[in-house]
């Protein structure tokens, strides 16, 4: 007697050790699919059973040698090689954790919910993420299930966020609805999305290439500009002689319905200067002391010199403490914030600071920096060539966002074509 090969059909009439019949169906079939698919509630073909936490106060528990996953050990390739802790076999015994062995599929049902991961290694989880063990290897792929997860696994992270407590339960798992279409079926569409997916990954780097270069492009132009000073005879001064410290303090505590437009340092784009977004606050919502600025200032960020922030407002308002107000004299203020940007300032600035875990400018020390003196009219030549030298750069980061935009959806719509049979 010929023994009848596996096909779904075979294994769906079996049972597929079908776990307790679910009686309120969570998900509809959303379409129709190809000839010889089916749509199959993963608790039939998988068995699914979440983590455990050894507990905290127990020393004994921990440090161990089991490998013990959790959300934030699921890197975005999904294949987890290693964890950030362990657990002893006292903490497996002592706790609701389990050791899933290698190739076990990872998918977290709390907080971050649908996050999909395949192990590498045996290693026990926490109970923020479950383990899928595939039933029958001849019935179902892994890299598909891997795949497919990762896509419908949105409709579970929806669910999840209509709840109070973020998260889903393992019936909700089980219940999901994937389409399971043969096996072979499977392996080819596992390796047309892998194929995608790394062209995908290779347009990333070319555009993270891209914006690397484009950052380069200022430091080029100021370096070009600056570095002809000798050759055009520009006088050198020290920048104690065109920056004066102007430290008039406030606070805004005694003025509780008055609006201020306050600058902290998440407010200004490192390197370039750029305002990121305006924060206006009444004096009762600001807490201590400030500083007070008007247009004839630079404000200059003596908090982590190597962050290079460096504005100059086109309004008056308050900053915090980490900035330093300069009045800016006998030179033009966009000239000599061109200027403190270049590298070259900003690893003297290093070169001259206090403290470690907050290092600031020693500001009496970084005042010895020379800066070159043109006359005022070739100042307004070079800011305005440097002007346009960032719009070119705004222009092309524009163009870089979007491309980075679509991009960001060819994945997930490369696995939503894949799994309704299009790829």
């Amino acid at each position: 007697m010929v023994k009848k090969s596996l096909t779904l059909d075979i294994f769906f009439e079996k049972g597929a050790e079908v776990e307790k019949p679910i009686q309120k169906r969570e998900f509809q079939k959303p379409y129709k699919l190809p000839r010889g698919w089916k749509w199959v509630k993963l608790g039939s073909i998988a068995r699914i059973s979440a983590g455990g936490t050894p507990k905290r106060s127990i020393k004994e528990y921990w440090n161990g040698n089991i490998p013990w996953v959790k959300i934030s050990d699921i890197p975005e390739h999904g294949l987890v090689l290693d964890t950030e802790e362990k657990i002893t076999e006292e903490g497996l015994k002592n706790s609701s954790a389990k050791i899933f062995p290698k190739g076990t599929i990872l998918f977290s049902i709390f907080a971050t919910i649908a996050k999909v991961g395949i192990l590498g290694i045996d290693a026990a989880t926490n109970q923020a993420i479950a383990g899928i063990q595939i039933k029958n290897t001849q019935i179902v792929d892994r890299k598909y299930l891997f795949y497919c997860l990762k896509n419908f696994g949105l409709t579970l992270a929806k669910i999840g966020r209509g709840m109070a407590q973020r998260n889903i339960n393992q019936t909700i798992l089980r219940n999901l609805e994937i389409p399971l279409p043969p096996l072979e079926e499977q392996k080819r569409i596992v390796a047309r999305i892998e194929e995608l997916v790394s062209r995908v990954e290779e347009a990333r780097r070319l555009r993270k290439l891209a914006r690397e270069e484009t950052e380069k492009i200022m430091q080029a132009a100021l370096h070009k500009v600056f570095s002809r000073a000798e050759e055009k005879g520009w006088k050198w001064v020290k920048l104690r002689d065109v920056l004066k410290e102007d430290r008039q303090t406030i606070n805004p505590q005694n003025y509780p319905d008055r609006e201020f437009f306050l600058i902290t340092m998440d407010c200004i784009e490192s390197d370039t200067g750029r305002l990121l977004k305006i924060v206006k606050c009444r004096g009762k919502e600001i807490g201590s002391t400030k500083y007070v600025f008007n247009t004839k200032h630079i404000l200059y960020g003596k908090l982590r010199p190597y962050l290079n922030k460096v504005y100059v407002p086109d309004r008056e308002g308050i900053c915090t403490t980490e900035f330093i107000p300069f009045a800016v004299v006998n030179a033009l203020r966009e000239y000599v914030a061109f200027y403190l940007r270049r590298k070259e300032v900003v690893n003297f600035a290093m070169r001259h600071i206090t403290g470690t875990r907050q290092p600031r400018v020693i500001i009496d020390e970084f005042l010895e920096y020379p800066i070159p003196l043109p006359t005022l009219e070739e100042q307004k030549h070079i800011v305005a060539h440097l002007d346009k030298v960032s719009k070119t750069i705004e222009s092309l980061r524009k163009l870089q966002q979007i491309t980075d935009k679509e991009l960001e959806k060819l994945v997930p719509a490369i696995l939503d074509k894949a799994f309704k049979g299009e790829l």
